[in-house]
């Protein structure tokens, strides 16, 4: 089985994935901006860009600054679609139970802790780093023979790209933000890797890939 079939295979499966967490969670795909794949066809080569849609996570708070707040919201989607039409929203805290969503800027997701009934929701652009391709609610496996480090300390996004820069051969990284399910630890794991990335679905985490420079 040649590592091109296996290539093609699995960012056919990526792409199926977006695109079913897009239909799932957003009310009109026509209100999002299109886009082209970030993954470069017949390549092992990404796009700079981010995927569509939310980072969400569920069974957690977050510090921001309050733009606005709503009640009677009736799903996660809603939430989301009210913060599309707000050019300040970053992000959302939505309370299933209270039908009631807080509607953010100044996110900081080092200030992400565990708790009970609240989901939060980051648009995707909010991750957007220089010349990476970014992919939301993913995460990245790496084999031992191409880690590079691996963190449990909570990083700015900043940070942790300037951190796979440091490191020579790192090509991508991911950023899981919800910590362990299991655990009421509010660590994040970070690991930098090199190669080429396998990407997995993983709620609450944020992979990081290298792409090509965008053409001037």
């Amino acid at each position: 089985m040649s590592r091109l079939w296996l290539f093609c295979v699995f960012h056919l499966h990526l792409a199926a994935l977006a695109m079913s967490f897009l239909n799932a969670n957003t009310p009109s795909a026509s209100t999002q901006p299109q886009m082209l794949p970030l993954a470069v066809p017949a390549t092992t080569s990404y796009r700079v860009g981010v995927t569509p849609g939310y980072a969400w996570l569920r069974d957690m708070a977050i510090q921001c600054t309050v733009v606005a707040q709503k009640t009677k919201v009736d799903s996660f989607a809603t939430a989301m679609a009210i913060c599309d039409e707000m050019p300040s929203c970053e992000g959302f805290a939505f309370t299933a139970s209270d039908r009631f969503a807080q509607f953010c800027r100044g996110i900081d997701t080092r200030t992400l802790a565990k708790t009970s009934g609240t989901a939060i929701g980051i648009k995707s652009s909010w991750f957007a780093q220089g010349e990476m391709a970014v992919f939301t609610n993913m995460r990245i496996l790496c084999p031992s023979t191409r880690l590079l480090a691996e963190l449990q300390d909570k990083m700015a996004l900043d940070d942790a790209t300037s951190k796979c820069t440091s490191l020579p051969s790192c090509s991508h990284f991911s950023i899981e933000f919800a910590g362990a399910r299991s655990t009421p630890s509010n660590n994040q794991a970070s690991v930098f890797c090199s190669g080429n990335p396998t990407i997995v679905p993983e709620e609450g985490a944020v992979a990081f890939v290298r792409a090509e420079p965008r053409s001037s």
